[in-house]
């Protein structure tokens, strides 16, 4: 083996290389996406059930614990990740992966400029419940009489709402797009941390140590904090608007109705 260890970027780019050639990080990230916002929904679903009607709170939790279930499926896929090479027979060491002549000669190049932020995660868009004709609905209360339709006569007021809940549903789909698109480097840095605190600590003294969570966290708070401000934000400002709702559902079923 070549005694000349790369450096840390060289070693992702290749590690980058290596799960390309034999996954599909882009569509493996996109399975967390989806798990993540599921997971988001289905809090915010339980804590509407058991009497949290304050949607900018239970959007504030329900993306807290999404993204909780975010760091521990990637805990989980690098642990099946290594499972796996080692199932399938090849001669696995974490040194394999930084040994330039493992490295065809004619590899593409793949970039490995590091990236700000890594992920948006969905905090739940809102549980639908039973909206009774009771409470007189959103569309009388905003100004368009009696009708329940969307009112014609609408103001400032009423235009908001869509347009908080296009602008947090957009800001989770716009983020999760981004992380999408760089989960080969993203997922290629995290594994390369993961074994840079098990075998290669040794080794690999000029690195910079770092647990693959730490890594993790630093390129995606920044897109989580996003969204959950949107979502923390709409639902806020939806209840202020419209006080007998209590979730975005209740919103859409509104503006739909005949």
């Amino acid at each position: 083996m070549n005694t000349n260890i790369p450096s840390r970027k060289q070693t992702i780019a290749r590690v980058q290389r290596w799960l390309q050639r034999r996954s599909s990080p882009r569509l493996h990230m996109s399975t967390i996406l989806l798990a993540t916002a599921l997971a988001g929904f289905f809090c915010s679903f339980l804590l509407l059930q058991l009497g949290m009607t304050r949607m900018g709170i239970r959007y504030l939790l329900a993306t807290v614990f999404a993204y909780a279930v975010f760091l521990s499926l990637l805990r989980l896929w690098l642990e099946f990740y290594r499972k796996k090479t080692k199932q399938d027979g090849a001669n696995w060491h974490a040194l394999d992966l930084i040994d330039p002549n493992l490295i065809p000669t004619g590899a593409a190049r793949v970039g490995t400029a590091g990236v700000d932020f890594g992920g948006g995660l969905s905090g739940g868009g809102g549980a639908s419940r039973s909206f009774g004709p009771s409470s007189g609905g959103f569309a009388e209360n905003a100004g368009g009489g009696g009708s329940k339709g969307f009112p014609l006569d609408l103001d400032v007021d009423d235009w908001l709402i869509p347009v908080l809940i296009i602008a947090a549903i957009g800001g989770a789909i716009v983020a999760s797009i981004y992380i999408i698109v760089s989960a080969p480097v993203f997922l290629a840095e995290i594994f390369v941390d993961s074994l840079l605190v098990t075998a290669l600590y040794k080794r690999l003294q000029k690195f910079e140590q770092k647990h693959w969570m730490e890594t993790a966290i630093q390129r995606t708070w920044r897109p989580v904090l996003i969204v959950a401000l949107l979502f923390v934000i709409a639902g806020y400002f939806i209840q202020k608007l419209a006080p007998e709702v209590d979730s975005i559902g209740d919103i859409w079923k509104l503006f739909i109705s005949p």
